[in-house]
């Protein structure tokens, strides 16, 4: 007794699928949601002292290529450790002008557990020349800097490249140098570095296309002389 082979018909369906790349603004990128507050501080921010702010965050980012305290370098007199110890001292410079104190809160209407949050202190010197509110808004963003340094994310706030823009932001990738589509493109019509790279391309451009035709008109006469 033979089987009978099965043969199975497949019909081909366009997919409903796009192929065309999602928008990412559904998209979450660590880091992203707690810098939200640091840069309207930092953009928009007019009550609190911002200089001192981005000086922080400046600072944060020097200790990216901090690596962990153990026996062996300490044993060894690691250089770098004295380095790193230094660079983490600058940043507890700025701290120690914070004081704060915690505070709890009430659930959030969107289901969130009791918040903690921390709220100067009238001895803190942010207090000396503002109002507490500002020095609390302040102090949070500080606060925020300092996680997202803990979260290896701080370097992806940075000021926007183009000259004239004053504006933070924060890069979702590490290439990302621009705050919007606008300053890309004004940077890249000003820029003068910017303007010669353009210009050597379309040199360098136009030379290739001179030697691909002539290289295809000889082919071509080589081709007709064998006829």
């Amino acid at each position: 007794m033979t089987k009978q082979k099965q043969v199975s018909t497949v019909l081909y369906m366009p997919s409903l699928t796009s192929h065309i790349r999602k928008s990412e603004a559904g998209r979450k990128y660590r880091g992203e949601a707690e810098a939200r507050f640091l840069l309207s501080q930092l953009n928009e921010g007019r009550t609190i002292d911002r200089d001192s702010l981005r000086q922080i965050i400046l600072a944060l980012q020097e200790l990216g290529d901090c690596r962990p305290i153990t026996r062996q370098r300490v044993l060894s007199g690691d250089p770098s450790q004295v380095e790193e110890m230094r660079k983490i001292e600058a940043v507890n410079k700025f701290l120690r002008q914070y004081e704060a104190r915690p505070r709890l809160r009430l659930p959030s209407p969107r289901g969130a557990p009791i918040r903690l949050e921390w709220r100067s202190t009238p001895k803190s010197n942010t207090d000396a020349t503002r109002v507490r509110r500002d020095a609390n808004l302040e102090l949070k963003a500080v606060l925020i800097a300092v996680e997202l340094a803990q979260q290896g994310r701080i370097a992806s706030v940075k000021k926007c490249a183009y000259p004239n823009c004053k504006r933070w932001l924060f890069a979702r990738f590490k290439h990302q140098r621009f705050c919007s589509e606008a300053c890309y493109e004004l940077f890249h019509r000003t820029d003068p570095q910017e303007k010669k790279r353009r210009s050597d391309w379309a040199k360098g451009n136009y030379q290739s296309r001179k030697e691909l035709e002539l290289g295809s008109r000889k082919a071509a006469q080589r081709k007709g002389g064998k006829r």
